[in-house]
C-alpha cells in the first residue's frame, strides 16, 4: 500500500523543537491553524498534531502497530471517527476556497470512516 499522508500526534511544546530538526534534515515544514504542524519532503506529508488538542477525551483509547521494528500507538476506529467528526466541526465555517476544500476532503474521509467496521481481537 503506498501512503503519502501520515498523522502523528505529540505534544504542541514540542512543536518548536520539531521544527528545528525538520529544518537541519531540510524538510520543509508549517504550523497550521488547525494546531498541526504540517511537513513535507517530496510527495509525503506528515502532520504532527497537537495532543493537547485533538487527543482528548477520544473513546476507546488506542491499538498497538509495529512499523519496520518501531512499535507505535494508533487511535481507535471510534476514535479516529471522533477526530474526523471534530474537523469537520472545525473546518465547517471555512470561507476561503483553500479551506473550504479541506472540509470536503475532511467530510469524504469521515462518510467513508463511519461506513467501515472491524472486529475486535
Amino acid at each position: 500500500m503506498a501512503v503519502h499522508d501520515v498523522d502523528l500526534a505529540c505534544s504542541e511544546r514540542e512543536f518548536p523543537r520539531l521544527g528545528r530538526a525538520l529544518r537541519a534534515k531540510g524538510i520543509v515544514h508549517e504550523l497550521r491553524p488547525w494546531h498541526v504542524l504540517q511537513a513535507r519532503k517530496h510527495n509525503l506529508k506528515v502532520e504532527f498534531a497537537s495532543m493537547e488538542h485533538w487527543m482528548v477525551d477520544l473513546p476507546e483509547g488506542c491499538d498497538t502497530v509495529m512499523i519496520g521494528g518501531c512499535v507505535f500507538k494508533m487511535v481507535s476506529l471510534p476514535g479516529l471517527r471522533e477526530l474526523y467528526r471534530r474537523g469537520l466541526e472545525a473546518t465547517a465555517c471555512q470561507d476561503d476556497e483553500g479551506n473550504r476544500a479541506k472540509h470536503v476532503a475532511i467530510a469524504k474521509k469521515y462518510t467513508a470512516l463511519c461506513s467501515l467496521s472491524f472486529p475486535k481481537g
